[in-house]
């Protein structure tokens, strides 16, 4: 039976574990914390990915977490520049904690076995297959999955390439309370060097969470929240008079060096998934739709055939295939949002003419 381990417990690594388990492979899926857990992210479902958590199975017990429904975004800018939109199928609002834990807890019951509290130290060649090593434990595998999310002790191991490079972006996320009026609402809050959305998960809590450039926390003398929102008050008016409706319910996270480059998708015959195949910009709201699409299409890709000479570069060409398109398109639409002379015209331009947004809207979605 050929033996696949996964590394990552997130969204992606679940994904593709479970689906590969329910294809009759030995899968081990190795997760360096312990569920549940909290992560930073948008926390955002785009309504295109339902077909494929239905796919996997596990459609049913997301829902036992009454996720919000999310129909509407809107947009603003910093000169008080305004777009709305109707979503083209409804979003859910769900925090990283259910989300993830439900997933994790999916591809066990699909019949891999999934170890908690495990850092991958070393993945070596062993012969034919792999070598994984994680604390006092070791895997054999004949196939190595990284859905090791954005950047980790994997990507310096294999040294891969975005691992030494600068990038120069900080993201920040809080839970809050309060905000009635954004019910089924998404926003998304535009001002010089970054931009920060609002929208409900299930509880009734707001996930706020925004994207900086490095040289705003710089000024600001760090990334501590209360700095932050401070200045984000003055930043942008609609933001302003949003937070004013919010009352923080949680603690803090941050991330630094946030990478939306290219990275490779396989790298000495390990396989990367999600966010380590690559992150599209936050603004699209499409990156956990992206990490459990990718993580079916990849699962389908080696049940096809097993692991095989030529697996890495067909997913590679899959890849590109699905979402190299969309991402290239976030990231021009995010450098635009950043700069405080575009995203005034990019905001006004889709506030005079929505079937611009709608447009935009169908060529960052997920579709089945």
């Amino acid at each position: 039976m050929t033996r696949v381990v996964v590394i990552g417990g997130g969204p992606a690594g679940a994904t593709v574990a479970a689906r590969l388990a329910r294809g009759g492979l030995e899968v081990t899926v190795l997760e360096r914390d312990t569920f549940p857990r909290d992560k930073l992210c948008g926390e955002f479902l785009s309504g295109d990915v339902v077909a494929w958590l239905e796919a996997i199975g596990v459609m049913p017990a997301l829902e036992a977490h009454a996720p919000p429904s999310i129909r509407r975004a809107r947009f603003t800018s910093a000169d008080g520049r305004e777009a709305r939109i109707a979503l083209p199928t409804p979003a859910l609002g769900l925090s990283r904690r259910a989300l993830d834990a439900t997933l994790f807890a999916h591809a066990v019951e699909c019949g891999a076995e999934g170890v908690q509290g495990c850092e991958v130290e070393a993945v070596e060649r062993r012969g034919y297959g792999w070598e994984v090593r994680a604390g006092a434990r070791t895997f054999e595998a004949d196939l190595v999955i990284g859905a090791q999310g954005r950047r980790s002790r994997l990507d310096r191991e294999l040294a891969r390439d975005f691992i030494a490079a600068r990038h120069p972006f900080v993201g920040l996320k809080r839970h809050h309370r309060g905000a009635d009026d954004l019910a089924e609402g998404v926003e998304i809050h535009t001002f010089d060097g970054g931009y920060c959305g609002a929208s409900h998960v299930e509880g009734g809590a707001v996930n706020v969470c925004m994207l900086l450039e490095e040289r705003v926390v710089r000024a600001l003398g760090g990334a501590d929240w209360d700095r932050v929102a401070a200045h984000l008050r003055s930043a942008n008016p609609a933001l302003a008079e949003r937070l004013a409706t919010l009352e923080p319910a949680g603690d803090p996270l941050a991330v630094a060096q946030v990478p939306f480059v290219d990275k490779t998708r396989h790298e000495d015959g390990v396989l990367f998934v999600g966010d380590a195949a690559a992150m599209i910009a936050p603004l699209a709201g499409d990156g956990q739709a992206m990490a459990i699409e990718s993580a079916v299409r990849l699962a389908e890709l080696v049940l096809d055939g097993g692991p095989r000479p030529g697996l890495g570069p067909a997913w590679d060409r899959l890849w590109r295939r699905r979402f190299g398109v969309r991402m290239k398109l976030a990231r021009t639409l995010q450098r635009g949002l950043l700069s405080p002379k575009w995203s005034p015209r990019l905001v006004g331009t889709v506030g005079r003419a929505p079937a611009v947004g709608d447009a935009l809207l169908r060529l960052l979605r997920t579709r089945a």
